[in-house]
């Protein structure tokens, strides 16, 4: 499986900016009802201004433990390139909780933690944790929202983050 995701800014008074696009491959390596699912991610990402651009390797589990609870891991391993790219491999971690309600809806709480790169891991006030709740829900045929609110655990994290994201099915 395969998608394209891009990536615009927009301040108040000002115009929707370009951020970044990526291309993202997933192969999963593990059966689709099976319990315990594993799989790889790959993603090229290219950055507008003078952002690195990137190259990253997820690697996912995911155990499901009852028909409407689960748990997820990633560990991600990214590669900068361009001229104000740091040094070394950057590692972060993501994990997730979730529960749905036997629909498409899903609740949850969701944890990030960026640590640094393999040239130099930071101590944890300048690593970046963040921990927060969301949901997903169908809004129409194809589609779903996803909010969020990420709440920093660390110095170098922003006190809060809210997400949303939009996503459609292409395949319906």
């Amino acid at each position: 499986m395969g998608r394209i995701v891009g990536e615009g800014i927009w301040r108040e008074g000002g115009a929707l900016q370009f951020r970044q696009a990526s291309a993202n491959l997933y192969w999963q390596l593990s059966d689709d009802d099976a319990r315990f699912r594993s799989g790889l991610r790959l993603d090229a990402t290219i950055r507008n201004g003078t952002a690195p651009d990137g190259v990253s390797l997820f690697f996912l589990s995911e155990q499901k433990w009852t028909d409407s609870f689960s748990t997820r891991a990633i560990l991600v391993t990214s590669k900068e390139m361009g001229d104000q790219a740091a040094n070394g491999i950057k590692l972060e971690t993501r994990l997730r909780a979730d529960c749905t309600d036997g629909s498409k809806r899903h609740f949850g709480i969701e944890a990030y933690d960026l640590h640094g790169t393999t040239a130099r891991l930071a101590p944890y006030d300048r690593q970046r944790h963040q921990i927060g709740p969301y949901a997903s829900f169908p809004v129409g045929t194809g589609w779903t929202v996803t909010p969020g609110l990420l709440l920093g655990l660390s110095q170098a994290s922003p006190d809060m983050e809210f997400r949303l994201f939009f996503s459609r099915r292409l395949d319906q």
